[in-house]
């Protein structure tokens, strides 16, 4: 779970799902704005976004993963692409 915020501290429904993930021992990653102010702590949060993305399932043991995961993806994109301003 990736939670992305531009405020070190967390509330509502962000600090609650990122609460419970810690609960159940799910990998998560708070990545708020404070902390990646400068070039190499925005560097050490992106290698570990990329870590916890490649801990996910994998395409040898879940054939089909990565084709759905890149579908929504696009789609997401897709839609809201149109609701930019």
């Amino acid at each position: 779970m990736v939670v992305f915020s531009l405020d070190p501290i967390l509330i509502g429904g962000s600090a609650l799902t990122f609460e419970y993930a810690g609960q159940v021992k799910k990998p998560r990653i708070d990545n708020h704005k404070s902390a990646t102010e400068c070039s190499e702590a925005f560097f050490q949060e992106v290698g570990r976004l990329r870590d916890l993305i490649e801990s996910g399932p994998r395409e040898s043991k879940q054939p089909g993963v990565y084709a759905l995961a890149l579908r929504m993806l696009r789609q997401y994109w897709e839609i809201t692409k149109g609701s930019r301003h």
